[in-house]
């Protein structure tokens, strides 16, 4: 095993989480580009505002933390329907990674989780067939069968139809193998809403527009999985004329990237997007952290806190880790200290799993 299950969990949240992040700053900021890809993140370098100006319904690591507080509590607890979110192909994949992790081992059985929440949220089941293609791809990284060139074959032989999907993914698997100067400019055509592939702008619906996160994050992924930093450079610095598609496709390639490169693969750098130190340090140059009431303020108003209402890093990674502890078999993860010494882990015999 190349990395525990535990880092491959933390590094695919995480890594969904700097995605998002990094998205929104460089749209705010592109000269920062450079600096990214050459030394990584500066501590100088204060939060993007369009992150805090947004609408609420565009940050849907919300939603992932909603859906890994509940499956945290109890796999089946579901007795009252989570906060609807909006319907979004690519959406609604980051809304629904936690079902992918937790259900990695059952592909069938992911597939009716996801079809349960969309029964609980009203929505088609269309809308789901993003969710259950990265669900799909997230199994077989944690389970450690990925080969490039046979992923997405694999995806389409479990997937239910979709015609929009199918004919997308089967673009990408194009692309994959025949890794020639055409096929990448096709990919670069498609980060350009307007112009898109003859295969994905045959129906141009919302859901076959939406598509695109998907058959990106996969292409970014695939094509150089063992490189975090460069798999998300790649799609970060295409330009996109849709921020949203654009944030959908750094979150989903950083997620598919974290997972199968474990949170030892994140560029440590490019982790301090996630905490909220960086206020407090930008706060004492501007000779400013005498004032509680504006330091309060800045915190609240970190990336993090906005786009996936937890304060920092290291309280996702508790989420996290509370997290892995309920896939295992601990019982009631959430009414324990994960980090007492030694750690309790209470369950019923033989059903607590190495992590």
């Amino acid at each position: 095993m190349r990395h525990t299950l535990s880092s491959r969990f933390q590094g695919g949240f995480l890594g969904a989480a700097i995605g998002e992040i990094l998205a929104a700053r460089l749209a705010a900021h592109p000269s920062e580009a450079r600096a990214w890809a050459e030394i990584g993140f500066g501590g100088s370098l204060g939060a993007p505002e369009p992150l805090a100006s947004e609408p609420l319904a565009s940050h849907w690591g919300k939603w992932t933390i909603d859906q890994m507080c509940r499956l945290t509590r109890s796999p089946s607890a579901f007795s009252e329907p989570p906060t609807k979110p909006p319907m979004s192909l690519a959406g609604l994949a980051i809304a629904l990674l936690p079902l992918a992790f937790f259900y990695h081992e059952d592909s069938h059985l992911l597939n009716r989780q996801v079809q349960r929440r969309l029964d609980q949220w009203q929505m088609p089941r269309e809308a789901g067939m993003g969710a259950i293609a990265i669900g799909y791809a997230i199994s077989l990284i944690l389970r450690e069968q990925v080969q490039p060139l046979d992923l997405i074959p694999q995806i389409l032989a479990e997937m239910p139809d979709s015609a929009a999907l199918t004919d997308t993914l089967t673009q990408v698997q194009s692309w994959l193998v025949e890794a020639s100067i055409a096929s990448q400019f096709s990919a670069h055509r498609l980060f350009g809403v307007n112009s898109l592939p003859v295969s994905i702008s045959v129906s141009p619906t919302l859901v076959s527009l939406e598509t695109i996160p998907i058959a990106l994050a996969l292409y970014a992924f695939l094509s150089t999985p063992e490189d975090f930093r460069l798999s998300l450079l790649r799609v970060a610095q295409f330009p996109s004329q849709n921020a949203c598609v654009h944030r959908l496709t750094c979150s989903l390639t950083a997620a598919l990237s974290g997972a199968h490169n474990g949170r030892g693969g994140l560029p440590q750098d490019w982790r301090r997007l996630l905490r909220d130190d960086l206020s407090r340090d930008n706060l004492a140059r501007d000779n400013l952290a005498r004032d509680n009431l504006v330091r309060d303020n800045l915190e609240r108003r970190s990336p993090l806190s906005l786009s996936w209402d937890v304060r920092s890093e290291s309280e996702l990674l508790e989420c996290v880790n509370r997290f892995v502890s309920a896939w295992s078999g601990m019982h009631n993860p959430v009414r324990h200290n994960l980090y007492s010494n030694p750690p309790v882990a209470v369950s019923i015999p033989r059903i607590i799993r190495p992590i």
